[in-house]
């Protein structure tokens, strides 16, 4: 997964799903173009065409996150289509909209001002002549083709207007976004039955376990699998395990001279306090008990010692990673 901090504004792409734990997904995504490829995504902007193709520097992005008062299984499912056209322009597509149920369904697109909890909205930012924002104005609509829980998956066609918002407002300023589609974008943060990673911290216990979506990333880049894990409760740091070999077997880490090494690393965060396999004296070790490369569903165990960024021994123990899922 490729994270862009130029683009400054956050995700408003939402879903309300209130469902069970079943693939659901149509007979056909109706709408996206005929051999598009897993997470492949396009548009026309004013005119202008962009199609994402093989999934490389430009990706879709999707996560899941509770959503509170709305019943015990609703959600919010965040999606972010990034682009950049040929004249170097770039930017990020959003759109939003609730569902009651994870199955196909078409739902108006309104204005942007309307609480996005009860209605779907879209907006869009890129880099014209600054960089711009535009919220959606009524009239568009999104059609949902294909929600799966299993593999987690979400598929979509989408239209709509909207006006610039900032720098400054100008409701004259509208640009049309047509033909938009994204195509089975992998829902890569608080996916169905994602699994959990689980350790304890200097004798505090630390797990991505709410009771509710667990907050995990997992990806694989060059064939070798990275996990972002967030904790929950009082210890509420981040674990952080890179280029981990899709293979059985035990691994002693003790980190790259640099991140750009192939050497798999742990990094350790909890109030911008940090521990790496970076630092020196830090050692760490991770074993893979199962690696189910058709389903993308990984298990191990791993430990870790080492001196924090403020000169504090930090141990983690009896680290566990439980059948987590990791996007395509």
């Amino acid at each position: 997964m490729k994270h862009y901090s130029r683009l400054l504004f956050p995700l408003v792409v939402l879903l309300l799903v209130a469902g069970c734990s079943e693939s659901v997904s149509p007979t056909g995504n109706v709408g996206i173009p005929l051999g598009s490829i897993e997470g492949e995504y396009g548009f026309r902007l004013n005119g202008n065409g962009y199609d994402s193709g093989t999934p490389a520097v430009n990706e879709g992005q999707a996560s899941l996150r509770p959503l509170a008062g709305q019943g015990q299984n609703a959600a919010q499912l965040f999606i972010s289509l990034y682009f950049e056209f040929t004249d170097g322009t770039y930017g990020r597509v959003q759109v939003s909209v609730p569902l009651i149920n994870p199955q196909p369904q078409t739902v108006a697109i309104s204005s942007y001002t309307i609480p996005a909890t009860f209605n779907a909205t879209a907006a869009l930012g890129y880099d014209s002549l600054g960089f711009t924002y535009y919220q959606s104005l009524p009239g568009g609509s999104i059609t949902i083709t294909k929600f799966d829980t299993v593999n987690n998956l979400v598929s979509g066609t989408f239209n709509y207007t909207a006006s610039q918002t900032s720098p400054t407002a100008n409701p004259n300023n509208v640009i049309s976004l047509t033909s938009g589609y994204f195509n089975d974008i992998p829902i890569s943060q608080g996916s169905y039955q994602q699994g959990n990673i689980a350790a304890v911290v200097n004798d505090s216990a630390f797990t991505t376990n709410d009771a509710g979506r667990e907050i995990i990333l997992a990806n694989l880049d060059q064939g070798r699998f990275n996990v972002w894990a967030y904790g929950q409760g009082i210890q509420n740091g981040e674990i952080s395990i890179q280029s981990i070999p899709l293979t059985l077997g035990t691994y002693i880490v003790k980190g790259p001279s640099n991140f750009s090494d192939t050497t798999s690393y742990f990094i350790y965060e909890n109030r911008n306090v940090e521990i790496s396999t970076q630092d020196k004296g830090s050692i760490g070790q991770l074993t893979i008990t199962k690696c189910d490369i058709p389903n993308r569903r990984i298990s191990g165990t791993f430990q870790f010692t080492g001196t924090d960024t403020l000169g504090n021994r930090v141990t983690i123990t009896s680290g566990e990673i439980k059948n987590v899922q990791w996007e395509p």
